[in-house]
């Protein structure tokens, strides 16, 4: 095998590679579009195991390794603000729209 052929080869597999990439991006944002509650920004209620309910604000919204939208919530401030630290819960019972 010459060099300019293994070269080529190993663009033509990195370009495969990257559009495999791009393909997996586009789907996973479709899934997450049409499977969402909850929009990035949107003020919720979060109701933990022992029935406490915290608000907070939708951060980042992803799958998760079971093929569910899942989200990450920053913690709502006392003036109804988010702010910049995460609410860390380890189980969630329900999520609901604060209105």
């Amino acid at each position: 095998m010459k060099k300019l052929n293994y070269q080529e080869q190993k663009a033509q597999i990195e370009d495969s590679i990257k559009a495999l990439s791009e393909e997996k991006t586009r789907l996973t944002n479709r899934y997450i579009e049409l499977n969402k509650k909850f929009d990035v920004g949107q003020k919720v209620i979060i109701t933990d195991p022992n029935e406490t309910e915290h608000i907070g604000f939708v951060s980042k919204i992803f799958v998760g390794y079971k093929a569910d939208v899942e989200y990450k919530f920053f913690k709502c401030k006392k003036d109804g603000t988010p702010s910049k630290h995460e609410l860390w819960l380890w189980k969630i019972i329900d999520v609901k729209a604060f209105s």
